[in-house]
């Protein structure tokens, strides 16, 4: 109970007992119970458990998950003042950020456990369990994502391979941003705006009508960033920093019938653009256009979930343009047995996809080099198009004979054209001898698939000071495995105001893909691709992608989560990450930072004030640019945030938020472009229920 619960419970008893006239003394004893009893239940609902989805594809206790998992609420995203997905993810144990674009206009790098890079090809990324993992390159476009941070409900970071349940190149981990869904009785109007300096707007507006048989939600931001420093530091308005994005979406939930809930939702996103002047490029734009579907239909103790969806993607930048194409179906059954206490999971997932592009796909013909027309070279593609198909059995169960121990074993088995055929598998002992104390032993097993630019590419990079490089795909290609061992002890003391959760793991990592020399002129030579300890090193003008690595990754994982009183939150969370490789002499090697600190927290002020401040420490290492072949080293630093909110009545916020405090000017990203200090202000205004 607060502060002010209390003096309001002390005043109404004081009050029974001055004037027994007006209120009874076994009423106002009463009204003081109510209200005793009010706030217990409100600080408990504030302590209580996160609930996730993403570990077993069912709700279960965060403590109950077979694997690693992080959740970040919507409370704490209102909290955070961060204005892009990135800088929210940024603060989580387990996840490595930079900030700075590449050649397709991608401002941020993002990775769960180790080797960062820009096509990162072992994270999996959802929305609402939809994949938006290009098939082009395996990365992620992450200002391109179709979503708000005011339209996501909950985020649930999975670290470590969940491969058996979403497939490949779930190898390292799993981000699903799960979104709002119109709350049954509620409409809600919320209007969203903010300014700031370097001509940074934001506008947001989101309407929910709960009421009656059919339930919808819609949304629509803009966002733009207008002139950010250039890559000198100078505070001169840099043309190649201008990015301005619209997002729109819409859903309708149903109950069709008996048992059922149907969803229907779909969007769309614009952008445009600018690279960093050295890839001589002015600047691009990206569509993406997606539709979900979505049927979850009750059999008394079991259930099944069908998903149908698509997506349209379009990326122009310069001379390039790729097109992207994607449709999903997926069955899942669930089927309970011995009265709950073994619960299963069977599924069947499917997927198209197709990527069109002359810039990744060229027309050159097999054995011919594409500057002289010569060369020992066998070109895999043969057109700009190209199709991949991918088929997976999953099948999950999770058995609790006893109520202190749970086992959980998962397994698939997947094929595809790029990739081929291969299992995955996950065994997970989770041991809760006490109520508040759990132990979590866990391994896992994941394939990685090749993505279409690797096994039929045939792309011409550019490159300063020099010939710009061929990068060619390789037919040859297998998929890369990843195995997991790991453990988890986590804990609950002090009446649950504090929870400490701490994760060791070590993941091998065998045929990983990265490029091998094929072929190079005498005296000609790119900047970027080999590094060795002591810097960068020249090598040949043409590339194949091979499997020629393999990375043993160890770390620990430390979450602290103190909760003194209700409306006051803070964490402390650190990782530890060591890599080591076949091959040292390589960029991968000095990707991943070997220690990262965040200290996170917000708290409620009296007169209507609360407070935030996000302060993070990111110990020196490598970031590499795959677009571009550029390498940038990155000296220990921090990024401190603050954020300052003021609700003068329920329905209105103002605020300040202060980013990147430490610094005037901040470059982590590999093309050297630089983050500055800004400042910015907003409000937020909602009619209705939340």
């Amino acid at each position: 109970m607060n502060i002010r619960s209390k003096r309001w419970v002390l005043a109404l008893a004081g009050l029974a007992l001055l004037a027994p006239d007006l209120v009874r003394a076994d009423d106002a004893t009463a009204a003081a119970g109510t209200s005793t009893t009010a706030g217990a239940d409100a600080f408990s609902f504030f302590l209580q458990e996160a609930q996730v989805v993403s570990a077993s594809r069912r709700e279960q206790k965060k403590s109950d998950s077979p694997v690693a998992i992080g959740v970040i609420t919507q409370a704490e995203i209102q909290a955070s003042g961060a204005r892009t997905l990135w800088d929210l993810l940024r603060f989580e144990v387990g996840v490595d950020v930079s900030d700075g674009d590449s050649i397709e206009g991608n401002p941020a790098q993002v990775n769960v456990r180790g080797l960062p890079s820009e096509f990162s090809q072992s994270l999996q990324v959802l929305i609402d369990g939809r994949s938006v993992v290009s098939p082009s390159n395996s990365g992620v476009f992450w200002r391109n994502l179709p979503v708000e941070l005011d339209d996501i409900e909950r985020i649930e970071i999975v670290r470590g391979p969940n491969a058996a349940l979403f497939g490949a190149n779930a190898g390292q981990g799993v981000i699903n941003i799960i979104t709002k869904k119109p709350v049954a009785g509620q409409d809600n109007l919320s209007v969203r705006a903010e300014t700031g300096e370097f001509g940074v707007q934001r506008e947001q507006l989101s309407m929910t009508l709960g009421e009656g048989p059919i339930r919808g939600r819609v949304s629509i931001g803009s966002n733009l960033n207008s002139s950010y420093p250039s890559a000198t530091g100078s505070l001169a308005k840099d043309l190649n920093s201008v990015d301005r994005d619209q997002k729109a979406s819409a859903r309708l939930d149903m109950n069709p019938w008996t048992d059922a809930d149907l969803e229907l939702f779909a969007g769309k996103a614009d952008e445009a653009f600018t690279t960093p002047g050295s890839f001589n490029i002015v600047g691009g734009a990206y569509t993406d256009g997606y539709w979900m579907t979505q049927l979850h239909q009750k059999l008394g103790d079991d259930s099944f979930d069908v998903t149908l969806s698509g997506r349209e993607d379009q990326i122009q930048f310069g001379f390039a343009q790729i097109n992207e194409s994607v449709y999903d179906a997926d069955a899942l059954y669930h089927l309970s047995l011995l009265d709950g206490k073994l619960l299963n999971g069977f599924g069947a997932s499917l997927r198209y996809g197709q990527a069109t592009s002359p810039f990744l796909f060229t027309e050159n013909v097999a054995g011919s080099h594409p500057a002289s027309g010569t060369g020992p070279y066998d070109f895999p593609g043969g057109g700009d198009a190209q199709d991949t198909h991918l088929r997976r059995l999953y099948w999950q169960s999770d058995l609790s004979l006893v109520q202190w121990a749970a086992l959980t074993l998962a397994a698939s088995y997947e094929s595809s054209d790029t990739g081929g055929q291969w299992p995955a598998y996950q065994a997970a002992l989770v041991l809760k001898p006490f109520e508040d104390y759990s132990l979590r032993l866990s391994t896992a097993k994941s394939p990685t698939v090749p993505s279409l630019v690797n096994k039929l590419g045939w792309v011409e990079l550019p490159a300063t000071g020099g010939t710009d490089v061929f990068a060619l795909g390789n037919s040859a290609l297998q998929s890369s495995q990843v195995s997991d061992y790991e453990a988890t002890l986590s804990g609950r003391f002090f009446g649950r105001h504090l929870t400490a959760d701490l994760t060791g793991y070590q993941m091998d990592a065998e045929g990983l893909i990265y490029f091998n020399t094929l072929y190079s002129y005498p005296g000609f030579g790119f900047p970027a691709f080999v590094m060795t300890p002591s810097g960068l090193a020249l090598g040949a003008n043409v590339v194949q992608y091979d499997n020629l690595l393999s990375a043993v990754m160890r770390g620990t994982e430390t979450v602290l989560t103190f909760k003194p009183v209700e409306g006051t939150t803070l964490t402390l969370n650190h990782t530890y990450e060591d890599v080591t490789t076949s091959q040292p002499d390589i960029q991968t090697a000095y990707t991943t930072p070997w220690n990262k600190v965040n200290l996170t927290g917000h708290t409620v002020l009296p007169w209507g004030f609360n407070a935030a401040a996000q302060v993070n420490w990111t110990g020196q290492h490598w970031v590499y640019g795959a677009s571009a072949g550029n390498h940038q080293f990155i000296p220990d630093q921090s990024v401190v945030n603050l954020r300052l909110g003021y609700k003068p009545v329920k329905d209105l916020e103002l605020y300040a938020v202060a980013d990147n405090l430490d610094h005037a000017f901040r470059t982590e990203g590999a093309d050297g472009s630089t983050q500055p200090q800004m400042y910015w202000a907003g409000l937020n205004l909602s009619f209705g229920g939340n």
